[in-house]
């Protein structure tokens, strides 16, 4: 019986060593592909607007689209972006309260109108954004062992046979990287055939959290801009008219009772370009600084 005890330790000491290698070992090869870690990126995010906390006039927040897709270097006033993967409404509003006690000039906050934003609730970032965030973000939340303990160790690896093939075959891509302003810049070119499906169910949460982030901004004499970032035809196909529909009233009836800004992009003929993707959702390095440099001059026409 000791013996077989015995042998159970070692298995699982083996096990826990294995584990451990292979963690380190995939960050490595990630890192190649992918830059910073999801956790590194969101830690560099917050580490950078609290250094630049004194000059930031504009915040960013938004999902991915706004996290690739805005350069603040290009638009004006002083700008910063805190958007990031999968960030919906519930996150936005936490990082809006985050940024208005940390930034003492914040004065205009352009939040990205994504559509899909409305239905995603994601939790894989919680384990980093408890850090954050107010205590009262976790009440959205059932304490999910799996996304709180499990999922930070597991992230990305799922690609790793993928990307270790690619490795061999002499494709390493250029990874994209956290700029000065907060942005991921991403390298890459899209393609024509680009096709992304997704759930098209709206949270009633996110409506809420949306309702939230608007009377914030307008109590706390917030400039508010709403920006719908361009739908390829690829991510577009995704909503039939009813839906587009009840997106467009949200949208018109926060800049009607609120007198916030809101640019449509969402099938604008010069920013559907291929050529300023990195994927069917997403601007490269390229598509980014364009686009910044349109929002900026949008922006200035409209409010200036």
């Amino acid at each position: 019986m000791k013996k077989f005890i015995y042998n159970i330790i070692i298995i699982a000491i083996y096990s826990v060593l294995f584990i451990g290698l292979y963690n380190v070992a995939s960050s490595k090869i990630l890192s190649i592909f992918y830059g910073l870690t999801t956790k590194q990126q969101i830690e560099q995010q917050f580490a950078n607007l609290t250094s630049q906390r004194d000059s930031i006039e504009c915040i960013y927040l938004g999902s991915s689209k706004f996290y690739r897709g805005i350069n603040p270097n290009l638009v004006t006033p002083c700008g910063y972006n805190l958007a990031h993967d999968n960030d919906s409404y519930n996150q936005i509003y936490y990082k809006l309260l985050y940024t208005n006690d940390c930034c003492p000039k914040l004065k205009r906050v352009v939040i990205c109108f994504d559509y899909v934003s409305f239905c995603v609730f994601s939790e894989t970032r919680n384990y980093v954004y408890h850090r954050y965030f107010q205590d009262d973000y976790s009440l959205d939340y059932s304490n999910n062992f799996y996304n709180n303990y499990i999922y930070p160790y597991l992230i990305g690896t799922k690609n790793l046979p993928k990307i270790i093939q690619s490795f061999f075959d002499g494709n390493i891509p250029e990874p994209p990287y956290i700029t000065d302003k907060g942005q991921l810049a991403t390298p890459g070119k899209a393609q024509e055939d680009d096709y992304v499906k997704y759930c098209t169910s709206i949270y009633d949460l996110q409506i809420s959290y949306f309702n939230k982030i608007i009377n914030y901004c307008h109590n706390h004499h917030l400039e508010l801009v709403l920006v719908a970032m361009p739908n390829r035809d690829g991510e577009y196909w995704n909503y039939d008219n009813v839906f587009i529909e009840k997106m467009n009233n949200i949208a018109l009836n926060a800049q009607k009772q609120y007198s916030c800004l809101y640019l449509n992009y969402i099938r604008d003929k010069e920013l559907l370009d291929v050529n300023l993707f990195c994927d069917v959702s997403h601007f490269n390095q390229f598509g980014a600084d364009f686009f910044s440099r349109r929002l900026n001059a949008d922006i200035k026409r409209k409010l200036i």
